[in-house]
């Protein structure tokens, strides 16, 4: 008796579970084939599953296939798939989907069918009835949303209480968008057949791919909508992607407020393709370097569900202007097959958005765009295009601010390296020589040339010298081993009143920074030992801007070293007025400096 009753249950259960495996499918090809759980008919023969678990049309010649499977749809269900086509569709190669299908029998069939190409340009997700094998248009998505060349389809489907509502994730944007809706809540169909059918060309006969498909009973959408995204398209412009569709009815002004002296927007729209998307035109614009805070309440999604309040931060990513990027390193000479480096320096207190951005070289008429990227306030980034090699050779601090791109061809002597934004008037351009590195060095392959002070002329041969020895000759990506952090307020400075041309990386140059009002000035130094005599003309009627620095490498007129000792140097400035101002000061060569 008791094992009747056992086998009742296990009887009854089994019969439960057959019916719940019948009333939905999850088929993602990960066993490899297609004639077990599901199985599929049809022209089985014409489709393969793929080494990435596809599903793949692989027809012999051109024509049309056709396969399904049994699936028994809830009254209320969430139909999806994913089918990608690697061509634009046309009226010669399309894909049509059926569901809901009481025969495979095509010429008497009842059901829906979605079709996804067409013959124009035009190209939009239909749904078709099917009543006795005749096809009726019900519903039409939007025009252009598969037209491109290949496009990749999530499709949902969701039925509720006779009420469809079909969605669209195209070319992996990330959000579905609502395509149509469509009731039969008087005739909706029974069916329990599921079919894809292909319609090809000899050259599409292997392009159609499918991944996937689930049909599941539905559960009601009781969650509000959440931001995704919170992104500044503009001085005053603001775009908020939701998870989901925002009823239009449900939008307004008072939604939404910002922080920070932005306030309320003057618009505020749905994106007309996608209606996940809000688009809010403020009155006021928004500052680089303030943290921002948007509120947004009282929005619902297609099912009412209502935000009550969302709290979303965001920040003001700006464009570079004049000023913001100054070229800061450039490596023209590697070693061997190492490659070149140029960097940069974000000399604002901004995160500065770099698209649009290039680097180009005036000697080769030759120009690169950089990668869309941020750079932090007072930080660097160097691009190369062998950041392997990069990382190898010179072992820097940050692997994150070396940023692999295209570069223009540089010379290994001489040459132009320039930064500028396209279609814009500004740029930064220096012209480097192999002569402004440090004469004493024997060999200048694989060593960069440093720029010392970014507030000086880019193209101030005496703003550049060779990257230390003790950061392996060159700092991609980081500070520079040789910077001016001594900032005057006018005339002249000595920076160090000793130094040691030994390239430790410690005061190996000396360093007179200068800063005068007017630009025009005129400047001679000369150098000499402790006994009065001339050892170097160090700058002979230089015209100078209204910042910069001179330097000497300690050697003398032939360019040898000179001896350990004291020095002086002695010079004079006078401007187009002809009123001169004099310097003079004393220097010690050392062996090293503590």
């Amino acid at each position: 008796m008791h094992y009747i009753y056992t086998m009742r249950i296990i009887i009854l259960y089994f019969l439960i579970s057959i019916n719940i495996l019948q009333a939905q499918i999850f088929e993602d090809f990960s066993d490899g084939e297609i004639t077990t759980n599901p199985i599929w008919t049809g022209q089985i023969s014409d489709f393969k599953v793929n080494d990435e678990f596809r599903l793949q049309l692989n027809a012999p010649s051109a024509g049309k296939s056709y396969i399904s499977t049994t699936v028994a749809f809830p009254d209320s269900f969430i139909f999806e798939i994913e089918f990608e086509m690697k061509f634009s569709p046309s009226g010669s190669n399309f894909l049509r989907l059926y569901f809901e299908m009481d025969t495979n029998d095509l010429l008497f069939a009842n059901g829906y069918v979605l079709q996804a190409g067409e013959n124009g340009n035009i190209d939009a997700l239909e749904i078709y009835r099917i009543s006795d094998g005749i096809k009726s248009l019900i519903a039409r998505g939007k025009d252009g949303a598969i037209s491109g060349s290949g496009p990749f389809v999530k499709l949902k489907i969701i039925k509720r209480d006779g009420i469809y509502n079909l969605f669209a994730d195209i070319d992996k944007s990330g959000t579905f968008v609502q395509q149509m809706t469509w009731d039969e809540l008087t005739n909706s169909p029974e069916g329990t057949q599921f079919g894809i059918e292909c319609t090809y060309t000899l050259t599409r006969i292997d392009k159609f791919y499918f991944d996937n498909i689930k049909v599941v009973e539905y559960s009601p959408d009781i969650l509000p909508p959440i931001i995704t995204e919170v992104l500044i398209t503009g001085a005053s412009n603001l775009k908020l992607t939701f998870n989901e569709s925002i009823k239009q009815e449900s939008i307004d002004l008072t939604d939404f407020e910002v922080n920070n002296g932005i306030g309320q927007p003057l618009t505020a729209s749905l994106e007309p393709t996608n209606n996940s998307i809000i688009n809010l035109l403020f009155d006021e614009s928004f500052i680089g370097g303030l943290d921002y805070t948007i509120i947004c309440k009282g929005l619902t999604d297609l099912s009412g569900n209502e935000i009550t309040e969302i709290l979303n931060s965001f920040y003001y990513i700006e464009p570079a202007k004049l000023n913001d990027i100054k070229l800061s390193e450039i490596l023209f000479n590697p070693i061997g097959s190492g490659s070149d480096f140029v960097e940069i320096y974000n000399n604002s207190d901004k995160i500065i958005d770099l698209s649009g951005l290039v680097l180009g070289n005036y000697f080769k008429n030759e120009e690169k765009l950089i990668p869309n990227i941020t750079i932090e306030p007072k930080s660097y980034i160097a691009f190369t295009e062998n950041k392997e090699n990069l990382i190898e050779v010179y072992r820097p601090i940050s692997l994150e601010t070396i940023i692999e791109m295209d570069l223009p061809a540089f010379n290994n002597d001489n040459g132009n390296v320039y930064i500028s934004r396209l279609g814009e008037d500004w740029e930064e351009s220096f012209d480097y020589d192999e002569n402004i590195h440090n004469s004493l060095l024997d060999d200048v392959d694989g060593i960069s040339l440093e720029r010392l002070s970014v507030r000086s002329n880019v193209n101030d041969k005496n703003n550049w010298t060779s990257s230390s020895s003790v950061n392996n000759y060159a700092t991609p990506g980081y500070k520079n081993s040789n910077t001016l952090d001594v900032i005057i307020n006018s005339g002249f400075t000595l920076e160090n009143s000793k130094f040691s041309p030994n390239n430790d990386g410690v005061n190996d140059q000396m360093r007179l920074l200068y800063k005068v009002k007017d630009p025009g000035n005129i400047l001679n130094i000369e150098i000499f030992d402790s006994n009065g005599f001339l050892v170097k003309n160090l700058v002979r009627n230089q015209l100078l801007g209204t910042e910069g620095v001179i330097l000497w490498d300690g050697t003398n007129n032939s360019g040898n070293a000179l001896r350990l000792g004291i020095y002086i140097l002695s010079g004079n400035t006078f401007d187009q007025s002809g009123k001169k101002t004099y310097i003079k000061e004393a220097i010690s060569l050392v062996d090293f400096v503590k």
